[in-house]
């Protein structure tokens, strides 16, 4: 799938599944549930709950550029009794700076609920190298598959100026759960619970 953004040289594809992407000025602040950060890099997860869903955010910010994730486990792209779980997380990056960034490299580091940790490196991402101007956003959505019903990732993206300062930009950690490992939690809660009264 091709993003919006014109006169760049596409990267190759990511390898996770890209489901949707866009970019948009940053007209509009983010929601108040995203707490503010005074440090230089600063990593912050929110949870904002409704009547039907649980929405998860985590939050970095590296030289006035921000990183907000938001992942979601989905059931249908799923089969626990094959050990194959998927997760959908989309991601929003605020130029905040004064100068104009360009996003060329992506570095993932993907851990599962055994520990096995796999790491990604590639050009841009979703097959693009955005470039912001100063107060401007791009968003885009990818996947993730792991073995186990839960993880974490934790990245970084590598950034150019518009002066030929390279830099990286943190992504911050965010968690991996699904119905599944919120059911195992849960029922090793209570079987430590009955063994404590038993003894």
């Amino acid at each position: 799938m091709r993003g919006i953004l014109r006169g760049f040289k596409s990267a190759a594809p990511a390898p996770c599944l890209i489901l949707a992407e866009r970019r948009r000025k940053c007209d509009r602040p983010l929601p108040e549930t995203i707490a503010k950060t005074s440090a230089k890099t600063a990593a912050k997860a929110t949870v904002k709950t409704t009547a039907r869903t649980v929405t998860t955010m985590y939050r970095a910010v590296t030289r006035n550029i921000e990183v907000v994730v938001k992942p979601r486990f989905v059931a249908d792209r799923s089969s626990p009794e094959n050990n194959y779980f998927f997760w959908a997380y989309t991601i929003a990056i605020t130029n905040n700076s004064d100068e104009t960034v360009q996003l060329k490299t992506r570095h993932w580091r993907i851990t599962d609920a055994n520990g096995r940790r796999q790491e990604v490196r590639g050009a841009g991402v979703v097959g693009e190298e955005p470039v912001l101007k100063a107060g401007e956003q791009f968003e885009y959505t990818s996947g993730v598959p792991l073995q186990t019903p839960s993880g974490f990732m934790v990245g970084s993206y590598g950034m150019v100026s518009s002066a030929g300062e390279h830099f990286d930009i943190e992504v911050p950690a965010f968690s991996l759960d699904s119905v599944e490992s919120k059911t195992d939690a849960e029922l090793n809660f209570s079987v430590r619970r009955r063994f404590r009264i038993a003894l």
